[in-house]
């Protein structure tokens, strides 16, 4: 630590590469091929025994008694995109972009969140599932921010202008008429609600109230209280 008198600088900013290569991996993170649960794996996570009761290790499932694939998949992003859209961090970001507009910026960090928003989906069922579950945590975590009146204005505002394009685009994908029942058809549902919940607090203030990520079993990396996350 610097102190009086030591000629020392007592900050120092985390070089921009730096900062990129960090948040390049926590994107790699949350693809697809990172989040699947390999088949080897499900078919080990059987239905508990009767007679044995709960345990803290276990995931919390809306699939009872079968292992929640999609629900551990929507935790871990939880666990990525929350803490890189946290009203503080964004509130930095903001700022280090002022100070350097070379740095990294929250508009920088929202587009990278929501790089797969304007790509065609994933051509595996699995693998577009899990797409749509890290698209879902974005989506609502960015409302949430715009909401959050304990963030910054510059940091809302952005999260507003983001809100509004990412609308349309979801627009854009929900149209057609696939069957209901097919890959097409649950792609529409996943960008219908989400333009729907878009427009909830665009149009009317009205923050849609998310359906929760599952809470993960204590241990690292699991198990780590959001308001203890770096």
């Amino acid at each position: 630590n610097a102190v009086r008198g030591d000629a020392l600088q007592a900050t120092r900013p985390v070089p921009a590469e730096r900062q990129r290569a960090a948040l390049g991996a926590l994107m790699r993170a949350l693809r697809p091929d990172a989040l699947l649960i390999p088949d080897t794996v499900i078919t080990l996570l059987a239905p508990r025994p009767f007679g044995y009761g709960g345990s803290v290790e276990l995931f919390s499932s809306r699939t009872r008694p079968a292992f929640d694939e999609l629900g551990a998949a929507r935790t871990l992003a939880q666990l990525i995109v929350d803490p890189l859209l946290q009203r503080d961090r964004a509130a930095r970001l903001v700022q280090q972009g002022v100070r350097d507009p070379g740095t990294l910026s929250l508009g920088e960090t929202i587009d990278s969140l929501t790089a797969s928003w304007r790509r065609p989906p994933a051509r595996g069922v699995r693998q577009a599932a899990l797409t749509r579950v890290v698209q879902r945590a974005v989506a609502d975590r960015l409302i949430a921010l715009a909401a959050d009146s304990e963030a910054s204005a510059d940091a809302r505002s952005v999260a507003e202008l983001a809100l509004a394009r990412l609308r349309t685009v979801a627009r854009g994908r929900a149209s057609g008429g696939a069957a209901l029942g097919s890959a097409a058809g649950a792609e529409q549902a996943h960008w219908l609600a989400i333009a729907n919940d878009l427009g909830r607090w665009i149009e009317g203030r009205e923050a849609p109230a998310p359906t929760p990520a599952l809470v993960a079993p204590p241990g690292d990396p699991f198990g780590i209280p959001p308001d203890e996350l770096p």
